[in-house]
């Protein structure tokens, strides 16, 4: 038995009807700075006696801290400091 004929049309193009989608996850960390203060203040360590590193939008910078409110910090140095502009705080490690 024969099979009949069929016409194709040549496929003179590239076809590219295929998506290629890469999701990264989330690799972003936060860092809850005021959760960070507040667990040093509630240890009963003095903020004003401690040195911290502290990096606000990519600026770092070594001071200490005067004050605390709900939403920012006050530096001895009299720079008003809101939580969510804080990238990363860390205590000073600074060789004697």
């Amino acid at each position: 038995m024969e099979l009949p004929s069929v016409y194709a049309n040549p496929i003179d193009k590239k076809i590219d009807n295929v998506q290629e989608i890469y999701k990264e996850g989330n690799r972003e960390l936060t860092f809850d700075a005021k959760k960070y203060i507040n667990d040093i203040y509630n240890s009963g360590r003095i903020l004003y006696m401690i040195s911290f590193d502290i990096n606000v939008n990519g600026t770092e910078f070594t001071d200490k801290i005067a004050s605390k409110t709900e939403d920012y910090i006050i530096t001895k140095s009299n720079k008003k400091i809101y939580y969510r502009d804080i990238k990363y705080i860390k205590e000073s490690r600074k060789a004697f």
